[in-house]
């Protein structure tokens, strides 16, 4: 089945001008709920089997929720990893290759991101930001950035269709905007899983940047995220004066 992987990104940026990149070893590997046959004028509509996006599988008949990390629908990034090439040492060189090409991407947004405090920020060596980085792997594995979200989600709990599983007991149907028929909510393994390990290294990666230790040093940091990019204090758009020092992108 189509895939891809979203990889959680965190931004930092202090009050030098300097903006750090860091990405989390532990994301979230998103199957589509159909199999997966070359596009062509006969199968164009059957979204769940070329769509990876997790709104639009989620209600669908094939859609699998699993207890375990590395079976079901959603299964985390590292464990699918290890799947796709057999060991732990092949998995992490290939992890570094996803991560060469989001440290480029972010390389690639330096300016807009560094160059100005964000709107409304009362104290720059607080501010950071979040983003999941969706990629696909092809054939030979080499990744491609499908797309940046700004927000990712950061939802613990799976949304259920009615009749795809049972309803918890004392739970009632639910008709939030989550799905369109009626549908209730459980607690997904994956998603708390990997979403407390990205939140809990991401909040330690801020404290210890804010008082100036080795952000990489903590106990939840130190094993879930690299650092993948780092700028110059006070970037400069090459031309504007000062000559261009350049990012420093970890490859």
């Amino acid at each position: 089945r189509k895939f891809d992987l979203r990889v959680y990104v965190l931004l930092t940026r202090n009050s030098a001008g300097v903006l750090r990149a860091y990405a989390c070893r532990e994301g979230i590997c998103r199957l589509c709920a159909e199999s997966y046959s070359k596009p062509e004028a006969g199968n164009a509509h059957q979204l769940t089997a070329h769509l990876t996006n997790y709104a639009i599988n989620k209600g669908a008949e094939g859609f699998e929720r699993a207890a375990d990390m590395g079976e079901g629908s959603k299964r985390a990034l590292m464990t699918v990893l290890m799947q796709l090439v057999g060991d732990e040492a092949a998995a992490d060189k290939l992890f570094d290759r996803i991560t060469a090409l989001l440290g480029a991407a972010v390389a690639a947004m330096e300016h807009p991101m560094a160059s100005e405090p964000p709107e409304g920020a009362t104290d720059a060596d607080s501010c950071f930001q979040l983003l999941g980085l969706d990629v696909m792997l092809t054939e030979r594995l080499q990744p491609v950035l499908l797309e940046a979200n700004a927000h990712p989600s950061l939802a613990l709990d799976a949304t259920v269709p009615l009749g795809t599983g049972e309803l918890p007991e004392g739970a009632k149907p639910c008709r939030c905007k989550d799905m369109a028929e009626p549908h209730f909510h459980q607690p997904s393994v994956v998603d708390e899983a990997i979403k407390v390990a990205v939140l809990a290294g991401a909040l330690e990666i801020v404290r210890r940047e804010r008082r100036g230790l080795d952000a990489l040093g903590g106990p939840h940091a130190s094993s879930t995220y690299v650092r993948i990019f780092q700028s110059a204090a006070k970037p400069q758009l090459a031309g504007a004066g000062e000559a261009d020092q350049g990012p420093t992108v970890n490859f």
